[in-house]
């Protein structure tokens, strides 16, 4: 039985197993909708590696155009790539 945080828009966006003052002091059973569906909620990525990227872009047939363009581009963003 979680605490929930929750951000300005009312969405829950943290559970604890123990309050947590000032941020998650609402308390929640389990099986409510909102805990539930937070729970199953794909993970949102905020970031990636480099090689990361460069392979998502190999596996959807995307390197060679990727490349190229960054061959055109001036040399602190070619660096960056």
């Amino acid at each position: 039985m979680p605490f929930v945080s929750r951000s300005v828009d009312g969405a829950i966006d943290g559970l604890f197993k123990q309050p947590q003052e000032g941020r998650a002091e609402e308390f929640l059973p389990n099986g409510d909708p909102d805990v539930i569906a937070f729970e199953i909620a794909p993970l949102r990525v905020s970031s990636v590696s480099a090689r990361q990227f460069r392979l998502m872009l190999r596996r959807a047939g995307l390197i060679d155009p990727a490349k190229a363009w960054v061959a055109q581009q001036d040399d602190e963003t070619q660096d960056a790539f």
